[in-house]
């Protein structure tokens, strides 16, 4: 755990948070191969309410009003688009309008070669 907190220490978006506690979160595009499998996926990395109701929309209303500085990343993201086509496109839609809405989340797509090479000391 401490090689990857180290590269998030040197992320730039990182920097945003500089005397904040941040939450880090990382996704799993190769859990994701189901929209149910999805949503449960999210539910547990970000510790949603059992009231989270587990579609696009209730992922826009959790996201848009979070108060707390939030670290997003997405690994495997090849995975979650030849698992669910136009449903993960939308699902990254969801962050990236989030991020217009919401200054404390960050959000990025890591390429697995480097984000490995990055967390591995």
């Amino acid at each position: 755990m401490r090689a990857l907190f180290s590269f998030i220490e040197r992320s730039e978006n990182s920097r945003m948070y500089a005397d904040e506690e941040v939450q880090f979160v990382i996704l799993d595009g190769a859990q994701m191969t189901t929209k149910e499998e999805a949503h449960a996926h999210l539910k547990q990395q970000f510790n949603f309410p059992d009231y989270y109701g587990n579609n696009l929309d209730a992922l826009w209303d959790l996201l848009s009003t979070w108060s707390d500085p939030l670290y997003v990343r997405l690994i495997n993201s090849e995975a979650l688009y030849q698992s669910l086509g136009s449903y993960g496109v939308q699902l990254i839609s969801v962050f990236t309008d989030a991020l217009q809405e919401n200054s404390k989340i960050r959000f990025e797509i890591s390429h697995e070669a480097d984000f490995f090479e990055n967390v591995i000391l």
